[in-house]
């Protein structure tokens, strides 16, 4: 059975095509129209899959959209009627500019944007999944658990912003839902925007600058969310307005006289913001822990399964590891909407009907599931832009030799990670010893925040060393503390606060990254590279070409593209025929 996923219409557009439940290709969008968070349909990364897999419309059992428009109707119905009037102001693209009335009419016409995407003209059977259910299906089918319980938190879905579910013997049970705009995934972004960023971009931004904060606001701040019997929690309404405005006008004049006005984006940051971001974090942090003991409690299972936007908060992941009552937690390769094409693909092969030990074990949790380029494809887009490059033989072992000199380079290998997180294939990579590094990358590279921390890639059998608690992140899900004694030998890596980021690299997981990692341990003694996105203001790089444009727009000093490396010295050869 073969099903396509498609997310589109809202942000974080993506693809995913599934056989007999095996995930064979997840892209998002961005990644070819260049658009970050774009809500476009996903013309590019079908196309992409289209020439990877020579797949036809016909051959395709069913398309699965992983949002449910009656229920949205249904949730708008009740907006409107608890609200009216002032609610219809909610559809427009001013007061809700990711998921709005022209966005909800678009989906209407997904059939006709697959079909053109096609370039067919039979319509295909779509069949829409619940938001959160998607959501919970890419959490649980994706974890090494048969027993787990699941937790989805988000800005909302189609009709709430946080539900618990149980997956047990592959069988997937809903069992609570909240009101939509309950939402600390809401709350996450309009505090954003307060603080001069941009909502659904722009909330690790926020988490960062928190590593800078004092607790001087917490206790005001811990005023705006009500912890409430049996895991229940509400916004307190008296500060906010978005419930009436959106994104307009999202606080009332309480909170404004509290916190102040609106960070202008040309503004400096001062410590009061800083303060104010650490408040959030914590006060996000303990509302989910508040949530999730009592999901562990009524299930009484020992491991659990986070999903939706929020469980990109890598800090708030770490406390529910170590404070939830729960044993084991997992957080996927794409817990965001950028996978819930393949949620809700794993939703329309499984369903409610589980999944059986034999589809178990065909599962691919793997998340380098994007694209890949061909040796030919890699010449043409350096021939294209009259590219001088070099051949390597042992691409690990000159990006280790390069890195350990004190070279920032680009990394671009192998088929691309699914996900927002560079995972080894489209990463920037540096010398975590380096005190100067953190600095050049934020404001010569990548042209961002000062204070914008940077995440460790480091040898799982080794990460004990080195950081604490010991936690299995593969996908960079978890936040912990640096070990003080070697604080000060790895400082690209550390935030302010001592804590890190990391990625966990096993033997399996990445065969070419972890050899990097194992050269660079050999030079230098210390078993981790600097891992950052592969990026300058723009979606991760996603072809060939993209990569040698972002080498030659950045400070960047070379580029190892498959076995092709480019340096800073000669990057252009004057000498090829034009």
């Amino acid at each position: 059975m073969r099903v396509l996923g498609i997310n589109a219409y809202m942000h974080d557009a993506s693809v995913a095509l599934l056989e007999d439940g095996q995930t064979l290709f997840a892209a998002e969008e961005e990644r070819f129209n260049r658009i970050r968070k774009t809500h476009e349909f996903p013309i590019g990364a079908v196309a992409r899959l289209r020439s990877e897999s020579g797949l036809e419309l016909d051959e395709i059992d069913c398309v699965a959209f992983p949002w449910h428009p009656l229920r949205y109707l249904r949730t708008a119905f009740r907006l409107c009627f608890d609200l009216f009037p002032p609610a219809f102001r909610l559809m427009t693209r001013a007061a809700s500019p990711h998921a709005n009335a022209p966005a909800w009419l678009k989906i209407l016409q997904v059939s006709q944007d697959v079909t053109a995407a096609f370039e067919r003209e039979q319509r295909p059977r779509v069949r829409f999944v619940g938001h959160h259910f998607s959501h919970a299906c890419a959490a649980y089918y994706l974890s090494p658990f048969d027993d787990a319980a699941i937790l989805v938190m988000d800005g909302y879905g189609d009709g709430c912003s946080t539900s618990w579910h149980l997956g047990k013997g592959g069988k997937i049970t809903t069992l609570r839902t909240n009101y939509a705009l309950d939402s600390l995934g809401i709350l996450y972004a309009v505090v954003t925007k307060h603080l001069g960023f941009r909502t659904i971009h722009d909330e690790g931004t926020v988490m960062a600058m928190g590593a800078r904060g004092t607790d001087a606001l917490l206790e005001d701040f811990r005023k705006l969310v009500h912890l409430l019997p049996n895991g229940q929690y509400r916004l307190a309404r008296e500060y906010f307005s978005f419930h009436r405005y959106g994104e307009v006008r999202p606080f009332s004049d309480l909170y404004l006289e509290r916190f102040g006005p609106f960070r202008r984006r040309d503004e400096p940051i001062t410590q009061h913001h800083m303060d104010i971001a650490y408040a959030l974090q914590r006060t996000v942090e303990n509302a989910i822990l508040h949530v999730a003991r009592e999901l562990q409690r009524t299930t009484g299972v020992k491991n659990l399964c986070f999903g939706g936007g929020v469980s990109l908060n890598c800090v708030a992941n770490t406390r529910l590891a170590l404070e939830s009552g729960f044993d084991h937690v997992h957080v996927s390769y794409s817990p965001a909407d950028s996978g819930v094409a393949q949620g809700a693909a794993l939703a329309a092969t499984y369903g409610r009907g589980g999944i059986n030990d034999i589809a178990r074990s065909k599962l691919d949790a793997s998340p380098y599931l994007g694209p890949s380029f061909s040796e030919s494809e890699i010449r043409a887009a350096l021939e294209e832009r009259r590219m001088a490059y070099a051949m390597v033989d042992d691409p690990s072992a000159e990006a280790a030799r390069r890195i350990a000199d004190g070279e920032c380079i680009a990394w671009f290998q192998g088929r691309a990670e699914s996900g927002p997180r560079a995972l080894g294939n489209r990463s920037i990579l540096a010398d975590p010893r380096d005190p100067g590094v953190r600095r050049r990358i934020n404001q010569e590279i990548k042209q961002r925040e000062w204070f914008r921390p940077f995440a460790p890639a480091v040898l799982a059998e080794r990460a004990a060393k080195y950081f604490e608690p010991v936690l299995q992140s593969p996908y960079m899900s978890f936040a912990v503390d640096s070990r003080p004694e070697v604080r000060l030998h790895i400082p690209a890596v550390v935030a302010e606060d001592g804590s890190a980021r990391i990625q966990t690299v096993r033997p399996d997981q990445n065969p070419l990254f972890r050899r990097l990692i194992e050269r660079f341990d050999a030079t230098t003694g210390v078993p981790m590279v600097l891992n950052t996105s592969f990026n300058v203001r723009s979606p991760m790089v996603g072809t060939p070409g993209d990569a040698i444009d972002t080498f030659l727009s950045s400070d960047l000093d070379a580029l190892i593209i498959g076995g092709h490396l480019i340096t800073r010295e000669h990057p252009v050869d004057r000498w090829l025929p034009s």
